[in-house]
C-alpha cells in the first residue's frame, strides 16, 4: 500500500511524452526502467458554438 511513510521493495523510473497528431488526436507514450512501455490515443470532438443538437 502506498502512502506517507511507506517503503516499497522495488522502485522504477518512468519517462513519457505527449504528442498532438493531425486531426487533433492526442497520443501518449511511456517507457519504464523495467523495459515495459505503453501508449494511448485520445480524440476530442469540438462542438462549434452555433451547432445545436435538438431531439
Amino acid at each position: 500500500m502506498l502512502g506517507a511513510g511507506s517503503e516499497t521493495e522495488h522502485s522504477r523510473g518512468v519517462f513519457g511524452i505527449t504528442w498532438l497528431l493531425p486531426l487533433n488526436i492526442e497520443s501518449r507514450y511511456w517507457l519504464d526502467t523495467d523495459g515495459g512501455g505503453r501508449f494511448a490515443f485520445a480524440k476530442a470532438f469540438a462542438q462549434p458554438p452555433r451547432l445545436a443538437l435538438l431531439g
